[in-house]
Parts: C-alpha cells; sequence; structure tokens
C-alpha cells in the first residue's frame, strides 16, 4: 500500500480568523483534508512527498 503524504505551510489563526506568526507546518494523509488547506487566508504552500523526505511543491497561495 502506497500512502501518499503532503506537508502544509500555514500560519496560526486567532479567533476572528486572522493569520499572525511565522509560518508552521502540519503532515495530512488524506486527498481531501489537502484538498480542504487549499485556503490562501491563512495557508503559505502545499507540498507532495514523492520520495523519503523529497517534496514537491504543488500548490502555493496567489498573494497580492
Amino acid at each position: 500500500m502506497n500512502i501518499t503524504t503532503w506537508r502544509i505551510t500555514k500560519y496560526k489563526c486567532d479567533e476572528t480568523g486572522n493569520p499572525y506568526g511565522t509560518p508552521i507546518q502540519s503532515l495530512c494523509y488524506t486527498q481531501e483534508l489537502m484538498e480542504s488547506y487549499k485556503n490562501p487566508k491563512f495557508v503559505v504552500q502545499i507540498e507532495e512527498e514523492v520520495s523519503t523526505n523529497n517534496w514537491r511543491v504543488i500548490w502555493t497561495a496567489e498573494r497580492g
């Protein structure tokens, strides 16, 4: 069984939903959850693990 892993780089959000601080990273293991992170308000980028400790950027937020 081949498990895909995604690394999400995102900001923490306060109680009003405003991003703050420096970006943090977390991992997710389902396609549905990864897709739900494509929120440009607090997510910076999403990477997919292509081999052990080798990541490929698959999505970045458009800032502007």
